[in-house]
């Protein structure tokens, strides 16, 4: 069975960062920019135990671990209109500033260069050896920075070879607030003297406003999952604590079916492009986990292996990766913290070469929203959702 789960936030949001945090005077914690996958599957799969009775101390924790959550996806929407999918803004672009003024900046692709300018050297790691290529910048001047979020239906264009959104159909980041707490007494009920800590939250609006006056005012956003494998009964609309402080979110179906699918003749187009081209890309749209850090477990020493769920030959050539996320978690039947983890952050890019491969539409749909984590859980978690691309090459003028 499986089903759709929209998550609606009603407080500020805390998704800690990994670093340490008590209620010691001038401790702080402070949010990620998003939730990870761990952080939202474990608050449903607790959401659907609750209901259904799960012994927490004993068959519970296994029971869990076999529901399949993928996502979280951003959902978002401005007045009179419904939600929209984005995803985060790829790592392969930068936003280049317009010389006129108040006009945004556009966005300009980074492409692979076969091998490095004269006198140019790299610090590659030692896993990669010298068969990456680096990213030629498409400017010289500094880059703006960039929205965070990029409309879902743009993002795919922009994989399929076209151009890549405009700047006002993509959202900036999400605001945050910044509250201080006091350490309580427990035996008096009293605060303790001196015994401030703070944390600063994710300010996520529930409902479209239009403050400016332009019907551009900040949009509602909420989260969308997918959950797969659950054969236990639903507890319907209902409210659940997420991430720390116990904060509350709504958590609700949604009115029809919101999971993305493949657009209408989006997956034979990418597959013509495949053929001709012979280079895949894949962006990274949730966190992913993968044995070897940040290079997939299912490519070897020589950088080439299979596409998971596909019978796709690559050779890694280049890869676009943000500063990965530190993070750990309870473990239910350990009864203790998790091991800590580096995951690779959303939004990372990975350019292949395919190999004796021809891609055919099947390919293209199985990596739709497909999770590329080397570990069975970890993609049952949500971790590696990605979507498929191509790719061309800096030319030697570039």
């Amino acid at each position: 069975m499986s089903a759709e789960l929209i998550i609606h936030p009603r407080d500020p949001l805390l998704f800690r960062d990994g670093r340490p945090f008590s209620a010691d005077p001038g401790a702080e914690a402070r949010s990620l920019p998003f939730p990870l996958p761990s952080t939202v599957c474990g608050a449903v799969r607790t959401m659907v135990g609750n209901a259904n009775g799960w012994d927490w101390a004993a068959n519970g924790p296994g029971l869990a671990l076999k529901v399949g959550v993928k996502g979280p996806l951003l959902l978002a929407r401005g007045r009179d209109e419904g939600w929209r999918v984005y995803v985060r803004a790829p790592a392969d672009v930068l936003a280049r500033p317009q010389k006129e003024e108040r006009r945004p900046p556009v966005y300009c692709a980074l492409r692979p260069r076969r091998g490095l300018p004269e006198g140019a050297g790299t610090l590659w790691p030692e896993e990669a050896g010298s068969d990456l290529w680096p990213l030629r910048p498409p400017f010289s001047e500094k880059p703006a920075t960039g929205r965070e979020w990029w409309p879902l239906k743009g993002a795919l264009e922009f994989l399929a070879g076209g151009e890549p959104p405009e700047w006002d159909d993509c959202l900036p980041a999400f605001g945050r607030e910044a509250r201080m707490h006091v350490r309580i007494d427990p035996d008096t009920g009293a605060a303790r003297t001196g015994m401030l800590f703070s944390t600063e939250s994710l300010a996520l609006p529930d409902v479209p406003s239009s403050r400016n006056g332009n019907g551009k005012g900040a949009k509602a956003v909420a989260f969308l999952v997918r959950v797969e494998g659950c054969e236990a009964e639903w507890p319907g609309e209902t409210a659940m604590p997420l991430g720390g402080e116990r904060r509350f979110a709504l958590v609700s179906p949604p009115e029809k079916e919101l999971w993305p699918a493949p657009p209408q003749g989006w997956a034979e187009k990418l597959a013509g492009r495949l053929r001709e081209s012979g280079r895949l890309k894949l962006q990274v749209v949730t966190p992913a986990l993968f044995e070897k850090g940040w290079l997939p477990g299912w490519l070897d020493t020589a950088l080439t292996g299979t596409v998971p769920g596909t019978g796709l030959k690559v050779r890694l050539r280049a890869a676009a990766l943000p500063r990965p996320i530190g993070f750990s978690g309870w473990d239910y039947e350990a009864r203790g913290p998790k091991k800590a983890r580096l995951a690779v952050r959303d939004g990372s890019v990975y350019f292949f070469e395919l190999l004796d491969s021809h891609p055919s539409v099947e390919d293209v749909r199985n990596l739709f929203l497909a999770s590329v984590c080397d570990g069975e859980q970890d993609n049952r978690d949500g971790f590696g959702l990605a979507l498929p691309g191509i790719w061309e090459p800096a030319g030697e003028e570039d």
